[in-house]
């Protein structure tokens, strides 16, 4: 029987990191990575133009915690907030429990540390079988630590983490943005711009002219009373993206909006 091809996307600003990631799928009869982007803002671009040409989505996206222009985290909370059918694999060398923590809370499947994925018998190599076992058990619906928490912390990351505490809070903590009676579209721009994106870029990952992301600018502006660009991009740093053990940890708001 033929073996399904599962495709992976690498969102990384680090050459090497995604060289080596790279070299260590090559040539594996289940997994291969299709694409492979510089930061946040490039791989929500590809996924509207995939979406746009009627192409598949890459199933896996492994993600880097710290990027330019739109971070891991936040791009994590894009993929859970507007219901984009990918599961997500934090690869970073950040392993404070705190980072964990706001990477699980925005909706992350797995997390790797990238200083430990080093295979001991190959020189700067990673280490395929980990990868593999990542995939493997976030396909089979589970959630997966690498080792290297469980040694650093001294403890297994289910003992601290409360993951569904967290998603929980998210669900929570937006409920009275509806007083404002934002649509899901005007919140998926209000979300790019806390994230940074410029309008060019947002009516790309919205797949419309840019002339209606400016009439919902302004419908935004009306609504929340906020005239200024500026300020109403000050007001979605507040409210869309909270500051939590500092880390930005995006708060759901509503139950399904889709990409």
């Amino acid at each position: 029987m033929k073996t399904e091809i599962i495709s992976i996307a690498v969102v990384d600003d680090c050459k090497s990191h995604v060289q080596k990631i790279i070299s260590c799928i090559d040539g594996h009869t289940k997994y291969i990575v299709t694409s492979t982007h510089h930061s946040g803002a490039d791989f929500l671009m590809f996924l509207a133009a995939q979406k746009k040409a009627q192409q598949p989505l890459p199933q896996i996206v492994l993600l880097d915690y710290d990027m330019m222009h739109i971070d891991g985290p936040c791009v994590c909370d894009y993929l859970t907030i507007f219901n984009v059918p990918i599961y997500k694999i934090a690869c970073s060398g950040n392993n404070e429990v705190h980072q964990v923590y706001g990477m699980f809370a925005a909706g992350v499947n797995a997390y790797l540390t990238k200083q430990y994925l080093i295979d001991a018998s190959k020189n700067s190599v990673y280490n395929t079988n980990t990868f593999i076992e990542a995939f493997d058990t976030v396909l089979a619906g589970n959630t997966y630590f690498d080792i290297a928490l469980k040694i650093l912390w001294g403890k297994n990351p289910t003992d601290i983490l409360n993951i569904e505490h967290a998603k929980q809070n998210r669900k929570d903590s937006f409920k009275y943005l509806l007083t404002y009676k934002i649509t899901a579209s005007e919140f998926k721009v209000l979300f790019l711009k806390a994230v940074g994106c410029c309008n060019k870029n947002i009516a790309c990952i919205c797949e419309v002219e840019i002339k209606t992301i400016d009439n919902q600018i302004a419908s935004l502006s009306k609504k929340i009373n906020i005239e200024d660009t500026k300020e109403l991009v000050q007001f979605a740093l507040r409210t869309v993206l909270v500051r939590l053990a500092k880390m930005y940890i995006q708060e759901k708001y509503e139950y399904g909006y889709v990409i």
